[in-house]
């Protein structure tokens, strides 16, 4: 289940590169990566894609967190 909240991520952090970085978009890929990460919260690799997602918002206090 986890797998599908982060290919939903993905393709929404792809969306948000390609067209112009909506904040809405954007804000779909942050939920999609919340929900995978509170069913497997030890996983370094979602975090990093999680950090790199806010990283690209320029929210970097909430980047370096993850």
């Amino acid at each position: 289940m986890q797998k599908n909240y982060f290919e939903k991520g993905d393709r929404a952090l792809s969306i948000y590169e390609a067209y112009g970085r909506n904040p809405l978009v954007f804000n779909r890929a942050i939920e999609n990566y919340k929900k995978g990460l509170k069913l497997d919260p030890q996983n370094v690799l979602y975090h990093y894609y999680f950090g790199y997602a806010y990283h690209l918002m320029r929210r970097l206090i909430e980047a370096s967190s993850e």
